[in-house]
């Protein structure tokens, strides 16, 4: 696929008067639009990071890469999860800049509003959902209904992520699932004994496990891997967590019999 790439427009689809193009966002677009297959039709891959520094225009090449999934059919929902204090941003960044038709439903509210917000939001033209990342995980029922579940088997839906899952938001997701099963997670406070995993997680029927809670992407220190390769010696479950999809699985891993 060739996107527009002359002296006369960027490749937002902008005269050059009023977006000025850099080589870095245009290499990361042309590298972004190569693994999703826009050149030759072959998917290289299902995601891409844009590992850009703050500042260097990673909304603005993630609204150049939606706007041309979207015009080769590819894509028809966008899930933005960000920081609360910037979800209005992409509001204001696809209006800017897209050339193409959209709409953008920034989730605000409680959460009965933002459930309603989600339902009313369609996928004729390009429809933009931007979320925080508490209530990513809060509605992501809602978020992964039957509709958008066939959006993602189909590769219809392109989900940007912000910036890395915070370690806290991950940890509350545990709390709030160990206590679904009826169980209890503590944090761990132990002022004497170096590197303990963060949570103690005691579940019905006498199960019990521990949890190093990581952002997503990051590991364990020296010390706590010390620490928990000591405690697994001892026979105890211990487990690095660094996103809530593990979430499920720890849990069943503490519940089944050793």
């Amino acid at each position: 696929m060739v996107f527009p790439n002359t002296a006369e427009e960027d490749i937002y689809g902008r005269k050059s008067h009023e977006t000025s193009r850099h080589a870095h966002q245009q290499r990361a677009y042309d590298f972004a639009c190569r693994l999703f297959g826009l050149e030759d039709g072959i998917i290289k891959s299902r995601g891409v990071a844009l590992l850009l520094e703050m500042g260097c225009g990673k909304r603005l090449v993630s609204v150049a890469i939606s706007g041309a999934l979207a015009k080769e059919g590819k894509v028809k929902r966008v899930l933005v999860v960000a920081p609360l204090s910037i979800l209005g941003v992409w509001r204001e960044e696809y209006a800017k800049f897209a050339d193409f038709s959209h709409e953008v439903t920034v989730l605000m509210g409680s959460g009965a509003k933002k459930k309603e917000q989600l339902a009313k939001a369609k996928a004729q033209p390009l429809q933009i959902v931007a979320v925080n990342y508490e209530s990513a995980w809060r509605l992501e029922d809602e978020l992964l209904v039957e509709s958008y579940r066939n959006e993602v088997r189909d590769r219809h839906l392109y989900l940007l992520m912000e910036v890395m899952m915070k370690e806290k938001h991950i940890e509350q997701k545990l709390v709030l699932e160990a206590k679904k099963r009826g169980g209890i997670c503590p944090k761990l406070v132990s002022s004497g004994l170096a590197g303990m995993p963060d949570r103690l997680i005691l579940l019905p029927n006498g199960k019990m496990g521990f949890a190093e809670l990581k952002a997503t992407g990051k590991k364990p220190r020296p010390i706590q891997v010390a620490r928990i390769s000591q405690l697994r010696r001892m026979g105890f479950k211990v487990y690095v967590v660094d996103g809530v999809e593990q979430i499920g699985s720890v849990l069943d891993g503490i519940e089944e019999d050793a």
